[in-house]
């Protein structure tokens, strides 16, 4: 009904509609041979009226050729729900969210009893040591105890995934402040920035300041000959 729909407010969103799906429709491989004869058969079929395939109608095309035997479009049953595992701690949000996912899309006749799923729920986090503590709380109500319940359970997980994600995000700004402050590049201070650069000593000026201190100045190296007085050298010995 939605796909025969003449109204003309959907022109423009049946037009974009209608391109996304053909790209989508080709490059589907073997899974959309049904859609493309289909899609086929109304091309001809409007082309002899200068009329164009709607993006609606490519839709529900798309939902007719895969739907399951008994036309509906439910992927789960309460076997999978049954069958499904605990991840474990470190994976808690994507178990809750495929959790959900299952109970979502079960028929409305499959779908357990509050109870039943609370019990379900239960077997499987029951060994977490995450949330060990609410888990042993938990344990001890009654049956009938107010906060024996299904929600009781939903509600526990998702504050610690709340909690989770809160603990990553300083972790993250923690991480960040050690790291700014831990650079190895130093801005010298101010006031040594103002002090005027000390001045470049010649060899001659260093030997000066030594002396002037007491400090016997260096002995050279001994270039004459020690078998020789100096004062009995030639000129071209001592210059040799």
């Amino acid at each position: 009904a939605l796909a025969k729909a003449p109204d003309v407010r959907f022109q423009s969103i049946d037009a974009k509609l209608s391109n996304a799906l053909r790209k989508v429709i080709d490059n589907a491989g073997d899974k959309s041979v049904q859609v493309k004869y289909d899609m086929s058969m109304k091309n001809q079929l409007y082309g002899r009226s200068g009329d164009f395939i709607k993006g609606r109608e490519l839709f529900a095309m798309i939902l007719i050729s895969f739907k399951s035997p008994d036309h509906t479009e439910v992927l789960y049953n309460a076997h999978h729900l049954y069958m499904f595992n605990y991840y474990g701690d470190d994976q808690l949000e994507a178990f809750y969210n495929k959790w959900l996912d299952i109970v979502y899309n079960m028929k409305h006749d499959d779908l357990p009893s509050n109870n039943s799923l609370r019990d379900t729920l239960f077997r499987k986090i029951e060994h977490s040591k995450l949330m060990a503590f609410d888990i042993n709380r938990y344990k001890t109500f009654d049956e009938g105890h107010p906060e024996k319940t299904y929600a009781y359970l939903t509600g526990m997980i998702k504050g610690y995934i709340a909690r989770g994600k809160q603990e990553r995000l300083l972790k993250d700004r923690e991480r960040a402040v050690k790291l700014s402050l831990s650079s190895t590049k130093t801005t010298p201070a101010l006031e040594d920035a103002d002090k005027p650069a000390a001045p470049i000593k010649t060899k001659k000026e260093n030997e000066a300041a030594a002396s002037s201190t007491g400090d016997p100045p260096k002995r050279p190296k001994d270039i004459f000959d020690k078998d020789k007085d100096p004062e009995e050298m030639t000129l071209q010995e001592l210059i040799d």
